[in-house]
């Protein structure tokens, strides 16, 4: 009889401490930071809204993105989140323990997404990604997960991830290795490095993912370093084709419309001068990185896409006075209060159309303001 109620006395006991343990999580919200495209949340309590900037989003909350659009989450400080277009999401659980552990786990039904945590914070981040044939735990890293139908794959950038896939196997991966992605293809597991991975797609098959990533990372970045290293790993693993070319263009122009709008890299008030500064740092970067990795048709291509991302983030207001100052005696007739963000032109070596070029994105690119005739 005394066994039995001290049995029973310690069952009470651990649901005691447990129920203790449970109350010190606080549940907590995702901010979204950026958004382009058309994408959908829907709240735990049924409701829908189209995703908006500024948005704070509950854990339970689900999100749906469209092809071409892109979300941006801040997850907790130096956590960033990104949703690739055509991909969904739950928020399975976004909280924050009393001894200051920070825990998130999204799960990700389909798409793409990536997501960049400071390692600056790694001992009191708690960060994973679920998915039907598995889970990634993060602490401080780069990566990307990947659902495409029966195709489930983790890739690492930067850093070190442990996946546990379905069955109980247990898979270290770690960014610039011999085995930075692991793959489970109906049900069969392989490792493998990231240009394995990117040549067995058609190298387009993790463009959205690598993209996302590019974002994720250029978001949180405390230094152009950061991002320029992640930009060297995928251009070096891209490879030498037309898609890995287009591949490594669109992950420059993704790190260079987050890094703009990064204060820590750009200021809290930042200038044509300080944008185009870091964009220049990116952009001149991947062209180096494409170039030594023998894909020098990738020039082309990664400045323009640099430029339209620039442009962007360029106030019309800014267009103008840049215009104005650019004029000369043949077209200061025309109203400067005429241009707009299409009339912006960039390529390699490009002339100016009316007078000198401002700021250059790179030591061979030029951004142009041209007038309305």
């Amino acid at each position: 009889m005394k066994k039995h109620l001290l049995h029973l006395a310690l069952a009470l006991f651990a649901g005691l401490l447990t129920t203790v343990v449970r109350a010190q999580e606080t549940p907590t919200q995702v901010t979204v930071t950026a958004a382009s495209g058309s994408s959908m949340v829907k709240q735990v309590d049924g409701s829908s809204a189209p995703i908006t900037v500024g948005m704070k989003l509950d854990q339970g909350a689900s999100i749906i993105t469209e092809k071409g659009a892109q979300v941006s989450l801040l997850v907790h400080e130096g956590i960033v989140a990104v949703l690739a277009g055509n991909t969904e999401i739950a928020l399975e659980k976004i909280s924050v323990n009393d001894n200051g552990t920070r825990n998130a786990m999204m799960n990700l039904k389909r798409g793409n997404l990536a997501s960049s945590l400071d390692p600056s914070k790694k001992s009191i981040n708690n960060y994973g990604v679920r998915t039907a044939k598995g889970v990634a735990m993060a602490r401080g890293t780069d990566l990307t997960v990947t659902v495409n139908g029966n195709v489930y794959l983790v890739a690492v950038l930067n850093g070190n991830v442990q996946v546990t896939w379905a069955g109980g196997q247990s898979v270290s991966i770690s960014g610039n290795t011999a085995n930075a992605v692991t793959t489970n293809n109906n049900g069969t597991t392989t490792s493998g490095t990231l240009g394995a991975a990117m040549t067995a797609g058609g190298s387009s098959g993790l463009t959205d993912a690598l993209t996302a990533a590019a974002a994720a990372v250029a978001t949180i970045a405390t230094s152009t370093t950061q991002v320029t290293a992640l930009i060297n790993t995928i251009a070096q693993a891209a490879g030498t084709s037309s898609t890995a070319a287009n591949t490594v263009a669109s992950v420059t122009a993704a790190a260079v419309g987050a890094a703009v709008a990064n204060q820590t890299l750009v200021g809290t008030t930042p200038s044509v001068g300080s944008t185009t500064s870091v964009a220049s740092t990116i952009s001149t970067a991947a062209v180096t990185s494409a170039n030594a990795a023998g894909n020098g048709a990738a020039a082309q291509l990664i400045v323009n896409s640099a430029a339209n991302a620039l442009v962007q983030t360029v106030p019309a207001t800014t267009l103008s006075a840049v215009a104005k100052a650019l004029s000369d005696s043949s077209n200061s007739a025309n109203p400067s209060s005429q241009v707009s963000k299409g009339q912006v032109i960039a390529g390699v070596n490009a002339p100016p159309n009316n007078g000198t070029p401002i700021t250059p994105i790179s030591p061979t690119v030029v951004v142009v303001v041209s007038q309305s005739s």
